[in-house]
């Protein structure tokens, strides 16, 4: 259902970019598509118009399909100060990357196609967390994802500051003390291995002759 339904926002969206393509040549038939698109630059106003009534489309589309990428994309692009399509923007993007992340092998194997993306998606949801008109709920919502990612990425330091932040912001939050007290033996466990690694890397001294 969900991939027809992505199907049918594509479809509607190339269409309605094709219309407004469509209804700036029909005004200027005379022209060609290079003229059209400089026309485009010039005519500031009718293209404020078109963008607002894009704008009112994807709303409605936004509203019915709140999990289509392409929908929430264009959204974010035309208002990137919308703290809720800010949000999806970012959780969507998390939600493309998951199942990747998630498993330290192939997070290592591909890091350099990965990490970017969750630098991304660390930088645009911590941003998020320092807006003044972000509710309480939402605020929550993004530190969930920061704190899940922080534990895919074995940064145990950070997935513990996320869900103090989440106890701070709400005390009877469910499981949140066994959630910080499992963040705390991840970290434990990770320092442990890299100690023993350490050791183990060290040259062993020569027997004394």
């Amino acid at each position: 259902k969900d991939e027809l339904i992505e199907k049918y926002v594509d479809a509607y969206l190339d269409y309605y970019d094709a219309y407004t393509y469509k209804n700036l040549m029909a005004k200027h038939a005379d022209m060609s598509l290079e003229d059209i698109n400089e026309k485009a630059r010039e005519l500031g106003d009718e293209m404020e118009r078109l963008k607002n009534r894009e704008k009112k489309v994807l709303h409605v589309l936004y509203e019915h399909v709140p999990n289509s990428s392409r929908v929430v994309s264009k959204l974010y692009n035309l208002e990137p100060d919308n703290v809720n399509v800010r949000f999806d923007f970012y959780r969507l993007k998390y939600e493309s990357i998951k199942n990747y992340v998630k498993d330290p092998k192939i997070y290592k194997a591909y890091s350099q196609y990965l990490q970017p993306e969750v630098y991304n998606i660390f930088v645009g949801l911590e941003g998020l967390l320092g807006t003044s008109d972000v509710s309480t709920d939402l605020k929550i919502s993004a530190l969930e994802i920061l704190a899940e990612l922080s534990e895919y990425t074995g940064q145990y330091d950070s997935q513990i500051h996320y869900l103090k932040r989440i106890k701070e912001l709400a005390p009877d939050y469910e499981g949140i003390d066994e959630l910080i007290e499992h963040a705390e033996t991840l970290k434990a466990s990770a320092t442990e291995a890299a100690t023993e690694g350490t050791a183990e890397a060290s040259p062993t001294p020569m027997a004394t002759q």
